[in-house]
């Protein structure tokens, strides 16, 4: 529901300005000129303005302006704008001095209709007055020239109706009317009433007079309209009048002269003028007049109005010849009264403390600094009570008024003075004080009186509470003093008797006392455990059940049978800090004074409505200042003036605003945005950097309004955004395909369904696209393909190199031991020894099949290399008559069955031993050794023989005989360790180095553990 205040008649226009209060807009804002001659609202909730220097978009936020541009066909035709209309379509049309034009809402975007020379059927001239679209949906174009002109949207033809042109074109009050009977009126200026009948296409033109009072003075029209009552007005230079529409005849209604026309929605009718707004209704009642006050902000920007606009929320637009006006009454619920500097009826100070009602239509106010007012609530007038004009008031900060029994007006003042009676009659002030020698004592906040009719009096400091003998003029009992059940503390804020006659006194540092009248008694619930939730009270009250509140920082509620306490504040999240005061309207509704404006509390089911100065209320800021009038009114009242208001009229606000995408800014480019049916933004990856703004179309207040948005797919949960702010801000989204939702509250707060969906499509760039990794996954497949491929080829033919030098180096060292055996068998063949070369053959043959079958291995196990070794040393000892000796000693822990070697990796040492070494002795001596040690297998060969010769770096000196078997097994060994990544090692050394003819030789081998299930064991 919209709240409309108004005007109390027989006020002067000063009086009614300080109750309708105004925003504008201005150059400041954007308009491109001050003058504004024609206000408009599309379909989608933008309003226009038109101006002699363009048209402008308003969202409630920004301005946009569109003007012709000579390098751009698309753009207006002119920047004169004379008329405006919008039709069935939601198409915008655009008169100008220069043609008409239809234009995209969003981009500005302009299709001109222009005169033709060549067409028949083209407007007569370029210079649009008035648009119209009738209720058969046709439109109407009216042209300077004096031609009425039935415009065909479909096809573009024009049918022409000629009239009495216009003169003075720079008079820019123009206007076609249609009325409740289909005729059309055309309104210009030197133009007499006409009416234009679309069936018979035939104009009625009605008689002016300067001398007949029967008919109209001027011939001059610039608006109609007609009232609730079916009437028709008719307003022009000469004023407004009440016109016959069948005869022409006429009753004036005012002098002033009128430009524009409009309906209220309480029948009363709007009239734009040069002096002002006037306001009419249909029944007797006299005018009210709105005018430009330069001591009031809020009144109307100027008094000389073009042209009176009502939107669909029901916001008044007013273009002045210095911006636009906007009254929007549900944005001024309530109704403002504050100080006015020259301005006698008005507060006498701006900051109000403390109000009471006297029950006769007056109502009392303290201020903070000036003193007291009287405020008539019907004549609307104050009378001020201050120290300068009343005698015996010795300050002008007033904290406490009060209203005895006797109808009696107490004031509380604030500067250690005293507290008094005021006696409006004699304009005189009776001051009474606790301790008239100081100024420490005499602070007061609250008086109260009780069922025997003792008058309790407040104080901030000096005994807390006290008894005031009203007959005696004296103080006559303390409750701080000479009693064991003490009031709580002596800095009292607030004393309130209930239903029952208790005396509540709430304390500003230590809780509250009850005190008890009949049994004399005072109960005390201060601060800590068990007992009031914060240090101290600023109000108490009892609701019509009978319930207690307690205004405090918080808000609780008391239950006296159990002393507990319910934080409401807690509870509800309110949007305050601290509560001043409390009142219960006629529908059983709490209403609490806070520090951010006012709170409506439902007591039954927790609900409530939160109102700020954007309501028009005083300010944010609230006092003690409370009170319920006896026609049920609520004056409450803070640092900027009181709001006096009806709360059965502060209803629920239903309405569902429009919304719109207004602007949308990529990577800090602002763009205006398309075709609203076009709900798709297509951006591509690195446009991720995204703002979108929005408007819901109601103008009432756009500060008030709140928006949630959510962009699914990427937000979680939908983002609130504060009030006053219109825009999501959208960064880092990923490539893909979402959904843009916002909605709204409308200018009540009620969040409301008008929501807006946008696809939202992201595309990525083409290396993350399906295509392309599909590409590059078989690229990568085939290069991985190629390259292990390569690798394995590689490692074969390493494996198969490796391989085949080991075979060549065992081939290579097998015919060397086979020539040195047969060599030997031919010399037991040449010594007559046929029983030795028998069994020297035999055991050979043997020898050589072990060979063969193990040559083919990398490694065998150790059992076997110990018996080839054996079955050598036996060979050998036969060749050479046992000159001499061999040892073969394995260590307990060698387990030969499990321990794996390379095969022939010993014999070339045994060998080179009996060959070189031990050659020239008769008492050689080779011993082989097997021991375990560490994580591998040592095996250590020595003889006694005449040693390796040894260069300086301690390595055997090259011997084409002697190291040949050695450096076989060197390049054996160094195979080995490369295809197995393995370690073995081999070190020479003398057995005796003093001996300078028998060193002996040490070879010891150290070879990794080698089993069956791992064939080489890492150190």
């Amino acid at each position: 529901m919209v709240f409309c205040s108004h005007f109390a008649f027989g006020q002067s226009a000063t009086d009614l300005n300080t109750s309708f209060r105004w925003d504008h807009l201005t150059v400041a804002d954007g308009l491109p000129s001050r003058e504004v001659y024609c206000i408009i609202q599309d379909s989608i909730g933008f309003m226009w303005f038109g101006t002699p220097e363009g048209l402008v978009r308003y969202d409630g936020y920004s301005m946009v302006v569109f003007t012709h541009n000579p390098n751009d066909s698309m753009s207006l035709s002119g920047n004169d704008i004379t008329a405006l209309a919008v039709d069935s379509s939601g198409n915008l049309w655009v008169g100008t001095t220069n043609g008409l034009n239809r234009i995209n809402p969003f981009s500005g975007k302009a299709i001109r209709f222009l005169k033709c020379d060549s067409k028949a059927d083209s407007f007569p001239d370029n210079h649009i007055r008035a648009l119209l679209i009738d209720s058969q949906q046709r439109m109407w174009v009216e042209t300077a020239g004096g031609t009425l002109n039935l415009f065909n949207r479909a096809d573009g033809s024009i049918k022409t109706y000629r009239h009495q042109p216009v003169t003075q074109v720079y008079y820019r009050y123009h206007q076609i009317y249609e009325d409740s009977r289909g005729m059309l009126w055309v309104a210009g200026r030197n133009i007499p009433p006409i009416k234009f009948d679309p069936i018979k296409e035939k104009f009625s033109v009605f008689p002016t007079s300067r001398t007949d009072r029967r008919y109209k003075r001027e011939s001059d029209g610039a608006c109609y309209i007609e009232d609730s009552n079916g009437n028709l007005l008719m307003g022009g230079l000469d004023g407004l009048y009440r016109l016959n529409s069948n005869d022409g005849t006429v009753q004036k209604i005012h002098s002033n002269s009128t430009f524009s026309l409009i309906s209220g929605d309480d029948g009363s009718v709007w009239a734009a003028t040069g002096s002002g707004i006037y306001r009419h209704f249909a029944d007797s009642t006299p005018p009210g007049q709105l005018t430009h006050d330069d001591d009031i902000a809020w009144s109307l920007i100027h008094n000389y109005v073009n042209v009176i606009f009502r939107d669909a929320s029901g916001c008044i637009w007013a273009g002045t010849s210095d911006g636009i006006s906007r009254w929007a009454p549900s944005k001024h619920k309530f109704k403002w009264y504050t100080h006015l500097t020259g301005k006698d009826n008005s507060l006498i100070s701006p900051r109000v403390n403390v109000m009471v009602s006297g029950g006769d239509g007056i109502l009392w106010i303290g201020t903070d600094g000036r003193g007291i007012d009287r405020f008539n609530l019907s004549a609307e007038t104050f009378r001020h009570f201050t120290p300068e004009n009343t005698p015996g008031m010795k300050g002008g900060k007033i904290r406490a008024l009060f209203i005895d029994r006797n109808k009696v007006l107490w004031a509380g003042l604030w500067n250690g003075t005293g507290f008094g009676q005021l006696n409006e009659a004699k304009g005189k002030f009776n001051l009474y004080s606790f301790d008239s020698t100081t100024q420490l004592y005499d602070w007061y906040n609250d008086f109260e009186e009780d069922e025997r009719g003792n008058f309790y009096v407040g104080f901030w400091g000096a005994n807390g509470v006290a008894w005031f003998d009203r007959t005696k003029k004296l103080f006559v009992r303390s409750f701080n003093k000479n009693r064991p059940d003490i009031v709580a503390s002596r800095l009292t804020i607030d004393l309130m008797c209930d239903r029952l006659g208790k005396i509540w006194i709430g304390t500003f540092d230590n809780g509250f006392s009850i005190y008890n009248p009949w049994s004399d008694k005072m109960t005390s619930i201060t601060e800590g455990d068990g007992g009031f939730p914060e240090e101290g009270v600023n109000a108490f009250f009892e609701d019509s059940k009978g319930r207690i509140w307690i205004a405090a920082k918080g808000l609780y509620r008391y239950f006296q049978s159990t002393q507990q306490f319910i934080n409401i504040s807690a509870w509800c999240q309110f949007p305050a800090k601290a509560f001043y005061a409390i009142t219960e309207d006629d529908n059983n509704m709490l209403w609490f004074n806070t520090d951010h404006g006012l709170i409506r509390f439902n007591p039954e089911d927790y609900s409530f409505a939160h109102f700020t100065e954007e309501d028009g209320l005083q300010s944010n800021q609230f006092t003690k200042a409370a009170c319920r009038l006896s026609d049920g009114r609520l004056a409450l009242g803070g640092s900027n003036g009181f709001n006096l208001f009806d709360p059965s009229v502060i209803t629920t606000d239903n309405f569902v605003p429009a919304m719109a995408i207004t602007g949308l800014i990529i990577n800090g480019k602002t763009y205006l945005n398309g075709d609203p049916q076009e709900r798709l933004l297509h951006l591509h990856y690195h446009e991720n950097f995204i703002t979108i703004r929005f408007s819901a179309f109601d103008y009432n207040n756009p500060g008030k309004i709140q928006y949630s948005y959510q962009l699914v797919g990427f937000n979680h949960y939908p983002v609130v955004i504060g009030q006053g702010d219109h825009e999501a801000i959208l960064t880092n989204i990923p490539p893909g395909n979402y959904s843009f939702i916002v909605r709204s509250t409308n200018a009540g707060g009620q969040w409301v369904d008008n929501r807006i969906i946008c696809d939202v499509i992201i595309t990525p760039p083409f290396w993350i696209t399906g295509w392309f990794n599909t590409l590059v996954v078989l690229i990568l497949g085939v290069g991985l393909y190629w390259l292990v491929r390569n690798r394995s080829e590689k490692a074969r033919i390493k494996e198969d190199s490796v391989e085949l030098q080991q075979k060549l180096l065992r081939s290579r060292m097998n015919p060397h031991f086979i020539f040195n055996s047969l060599f030997a068998i031919q010399n037991f063949i040449y010594t007559n020894s046929t029983d030795a070369a028998g069994r020297y053959l035999s055991d050979f043959a043997l020898l050589m099949r072990r060979i063969l079958d193990q040559s083919a291995e990398d490694f065998i196990p150790l059992e076997q290399e110990i018996k080839t070794l054996e079955l050598y040393l036996k060979l050998q000892l036969l060749r050479f008559s046992d000159r001499y000796k061999a040892d073969l000693l394995i260590e307990p822990t060698v387990d030969v069955n499990e321990i794996f070697v390379p095969p022939m990796l010993v014999q070339p040492f045994v060998e080179n031993a009996i060959e070189h070494g031990i050659m020239n002795r008769i008492d050689g001596l080779i011993r082989i050794e097997f021991a375990m040690m560490g994580k591998g297998l040592s095996i250590i060969v020595t003889d006694n023989g005449v040693g390796m010769p040894l260069n300086h770096c301690g390595d055997p000196v090259t011997h084409s005989k002697r190291t040949h078997a050695l450096q076989i097994t060197h390049d054996r060994i160094a195979l080995l360790n490369e295809k197995y990544a393995t370690r073995i090692t081999m070190e020479i050394g003398e057995v005796y180095p003093g001996d300078l003819h028998f060193p002996g030789t040490r070879i010891e081998l150290f070879i990794p553990s080698h089993t069956k299930t791992n064939k080489i064991c890492f150190e």
